[in-house]
């Protein structure tokens, strides 16, 4: 039967849970023996945030809520959630979802049999032009992607994209894979999990059953993100995340000792940076500036806000 496990921190996933409640209800009407628990986890919020996170759980049967007394990581409150689940099927998604589809469990509970792990993927938010320019760049690097992924259909591996935002996978894997929990920041937990998946010989399949993204962050926000992703990167040093494009590409200049050469290349970034912060920022140019500022974690130029 079916788990299914969100991770949260100062978000108000009440109306997702109410969401995915209805069609776990529905499932059980409709599906022989089908049963259901729904798992929310708060890593560490306020205590206004979690008291109105409980009162608004307390009103499913099926729901239990979890909380940590300070912010443990989005690696370790996931393995704190698989340990949780009670069944054989745990359905992980990020607290900044909304369901897209009416029959969104029903799809996966068919599919669920095809792969060790199933990733349903992500789809972008229609939002007012005027709030789009606000976001312009995390809502173009999320617009590609899905298309991308819509292009390719149902496929099979690609473990270095599999992201958490939304994927069901069997208990048994949890078994072989964790999280690594050295992941206390923000990013990358989900790529070193993939790969994780393909050391193990399990299998990944991606699907077309995604949830929205709702949570598409401003620009200045992505930068900081991309930043702390970046310092997450630097600091890990893992071997597996050498496939990952900053990485690999640095690793490549600094063979040809042109890493620092790329670190010292401020005046080129700040003029990359104006481009981001704008109304049509450029991914090309996006990744240019993860590399010139992975350059700087890399040789210790880059100060903790950028």
């Amino acid at each position: 039967m079916l788990s299914i496990l969100i991770a949260t921190y100062q978000r108000n996933c009440t109306e997702l849970v109410a969401q995915l409640v209805r069609q776990a209800d529905a499932m059980k009407n409709d599906v022989d023996g089908f049963e259901y628990e729904l798992i929310v986890a708060d890593d560490g919020s306020d205590d206004a945030h979690f008291l109105h996170l409980q009162n608004a759980l307390c009103q499913h049967a099926c729901c239990r809520l979890l909380r940590m007394e300070k912010n443990v990581g989005r690696a370790r409150i996931r393995n704190l959630l698989a340990r949780e689940a009670k069944y054989g099927w745990l359905l992980f998604m990020d607290d900044d979802a909304e369901v897209a589809r009416e029959d969104f469990l029903q799809h996966y509970w068919q599919c669920r049999d095809r792969a060790d792990v199933v990733c349903g993927g992500l789809m972008t938010p229609r939002v007012r032009k005027e709030a789009q320019k606000a976001c312009a760049l995390r809502y173009k690097y999320d617009r590609t992607a899905q298309k991308r992924n819509a292009a390719l259909g149902d496929r099979r591996g690609d473990y270095l994209h599999f992201t958490t935002f939304n994927f069901l996978a069997s208990s048994r894997v949890f078994e072989t894979v964790e999280f690594d929990e050295r992941f206390v920041g923000y990013g990358y937990e989900d790529t070193l999990f993939g790969l994780a998946l393909q050391e193990a010989g399990l299998s990944l399949l991606y699907i077309d059953n995604p949830l929205i993204h709702a949570g598409v962050d401003t620009n200045v926000e992505f930068l900081d993100k991309t930043h702390r992703a970046l310092q997450t990167l630097s600091r890990l040093n893992d071997e597996r995340l050498q496939q990952v494009g900053a990485m690999k590409w640095w690793k490549r200049l600094h063979k040809l000792h042109l890493d620092k050469f790329v670190a010292r290349r401020k005046g080129i970034k700040k003029i990359l940076t104006r481009n981001l912060l704008s109304q049509n920022p450029s991914l090309t140019l996006f990744q240019a500036y993860k590399l010139i500022s992975f350059c700087e974690l890399q040789n210790g130029t880059l100060s903790a806000g950028g």
